[in-house]
């Protein structure tokens, strides 16, 4: 088994010197940028410099459309309680995008009163989120921000990780100057995983672990980082158990880590790792449905279906939202075929409470589909048309879901209709145009008119070097495409390559894969080594230097893919 070398106090050194580089402009420590929300909700607009010497102030980032915020949404109203006596103000801040205007936002926060007990801010200017979120080089959400007493960012993190660090800022033994040694280091850390450079992110979340060792955040990335990117089972088991221990008492901490040991293969042996951390996250907090359904998947890791079908049933029973039903209802869906019909019953629910809610007509139709009830699901999926009218995002998501294997290609009329009304919608929108290319040839088999679509989608990609990468990439490798859009892949990919000026490694790989299959063998060989030695220059190692590596050899042997 390969192992990381051990972390060296000289190594330490040499990783903080070259993370302190990183180039953002907010640290821990540094004063709080000012709050400037154009809307209030739940309270009165706060003043920073008002409340510096007296409040502490939790500024967290979410939007309406992501699921990981909704889900941090209860924990965050449990701070506030839990905190109320002591000073602490917590305040939700989110900025406009196509899926997340104002009017979407007020509608959020009125019909969840109860599990957003605390003052929310739409940032309609993106001040505030340019300076917290663009400064601190953050670019996920949700992300929470500590302010201290003195005015200054005591911590930068997910919510899910806030309790300790936030006890600590609360009693005044928060040090700040260990603080920004950790954030600087995981910004690091960041940067490695972008490059691909795992084994030396994963040293420094080890340098993190032993800056902090009573935190368990360090151990849960390092777990999530050896099993996904490096595929070590004993460390990851290691790491695992090191993060639960510390973890004991946070149920928000447990209930997401139970829910990645749940989804381990065999080899990681973590499945009764995952039952009891579930177990412990439900004796925690019963009410959490979140906590319930990291339960039912463990139980569903050990093969314990009785059990989880009861689990499961006993949630929905106790739910009345309808987002939490239809998020349930989601994650049932990918299950055990046993908890599949448990779903449908949830999405149902979701729906008798709002008919009119866009996510509960969609989960309806994936739950019908991933229960085999194609004809259900095909008449679900007309009375979701129906009520998303021109809501173009909703109407790609209800053609992609008409278009998955479990309806067996009989719903390609009906989810070309929502594609084509996504277009109408947002015609210059390239997703969608990709999205209709997979329609026409994976469900129509209409080759002629995919090839059209595609040559669409490349059109309208224009500058987006990421999205015309991943369409040549698919139109290569995905089953039911690769082999017949070869001419059009390239034409992305030359695109792609010149929009990156050729400093692309992972572009340069496609288009020598696209040169390949077109034939080009002796140009798809060249740019591989090009694309091998840039590689290797920012630092890639691992899996995917070994991808790289064998594309090359299969170039150089001449044997296509079949």
């Amino acid at each position: 088994m390969t192992r990381s070398r051990p972390v060296g106090i000289a190594w330490v050194l040499s990783v903080f010197i070259a993370a302190a580089a990183t180039g953002q402009t907010l640290n821990i420590g540094d004063d709080a940028p000012t709050l400037e929300g154009t809307k209030w909700f739940n309270g009165e607009p706060v003043d920073l410099a008002a409340a510096k010497g007296g409040k502490v102030v939790v500024v967290e980032f979410w939007a309406t459309w992501c699921g990981p915020c909704i889900a941090a949404m209860p924990h965050l109203t449990q701070l506030q309680k839990d905190y109320a006596d002591k000073d602490v103000i917590i305040i939700g801040v989110t900025r406009p995008d196509p899926n997340n205007a104002l009017e979407k936002v007020e509608e959020f926060v009125g019909k969840n009163t109860d599990k957003m007990a605390y003052r929310v801010a739409f940032d309609g200017n993106e001040t505030t989120f340019n300076g917290y979120m663009k400064a601190a080089g953050q670019n996920g959400i949700p992300t929470a921000f500590i302010v201290d007493r003195d005015g200054k960012v005591a911590w930068i993190g997910h919510p899910i990780n806030m309790d300790q660090p936030l006890a600590e800022v609360v009693a005044g033994t928060h040090d700040l100057q260990k603080g920004r040694a950790v954030k600087t280091l995981e910004t690091y850390a960041g940067q490695l995983q972008r490059k691909l450079d795992f084994e030396g992110a994963a040293r420094v979340y080890e340098a993190i672990a032993a800056l902090d060792p009573e935190d368990p955040a360090p151990w849960g990335s390092l777990a999530r980082m050896y099993a996904y990117q490096l595929d070590w089972p004993g460390k990851t088991r290691e790491a695992a158990q090191k993060a639960v221990k510390l973890a004991h008492d946070n149920a928000v901490f447990l209930t997401s880590f139970a829910t990645f040991l749940a989804g381990r293969d065999e080899k990681y042996k973590l499945q009764a790792m995952a039952l009891a951390t579930a177990k412990r996250a439900v004796e925690l907090d019963g009410q959490s449905h979140e906590a319930r359904l990291a339960l039912v998947k463990a139980l569903v890791a050990v093969d314990n279906i009785p059990d989880a079908t009861r689990m499961a049933g006993e949630t929905i029973d106790m739910l009345h939202d309808a987002g939490d039903l239809a998020n349930l209802a989601s994650s049932l869906s990918r299950e055990n075929d046993a908890l599949k019909p448990l779903a449908v019953k949830a999405a149902q629910r979701s729906l008798e409470l709002e008919p009119q809610n866009a996510k509960s007509n969609l989960t309806l139709v994936t739950a019908l589909a991933a229960a085999g009830r194609v004809d259900d699901a095909m008449a679900a999926a007309r009375n979701a048309m129906k009520v998303l009218g021109d809501d173009a995002p909703s109407l790609a998501r209800l053609a992609n879901a008409l278009a998955t294997p479990e309806l067996e290609g009989r719903c390609g009329a009906l989810a070309l209709e929502a594609i084509d009304a996504a277009l109408a919608a947002e015609p210059q929108e390239p997703a969608h145009e990709q999205t209709k290319f997979r329609i026409l040839a994976l469900c129509q088999k209409d080759l002629k008119a995919a090839a059209a679509a595609a040559a669409y989608a490349i059109e309208k990609g224009g500058e987006n070097a990421s999205f015309l990468n991943n369409l040549a990439w698919s139109m290569l490798t995905d089953e039911g495409l690769a082999g017949h859009f070869n001419a059009q892949a390239l034409e992305a990919a030359q695109r792609c390559h010149e929009l990156s000026e050729g400093k692309n490694w992972m572009f340069l790989d496609t288009l020598a894969l696209a040169k390949f299959e077109t034939g080009a063998v002796a140009e798809a060989v060249e740019l591989e080594t090009k694309s091998i030695e840039m590689a290797k220059e920012k630092g890639v190692t691992g899996a995917s230097m070994t991808d790289l590596e064998e594309a090359l050899k299969r170039f150089k042997g001449g044997a296509k893919t079949d």
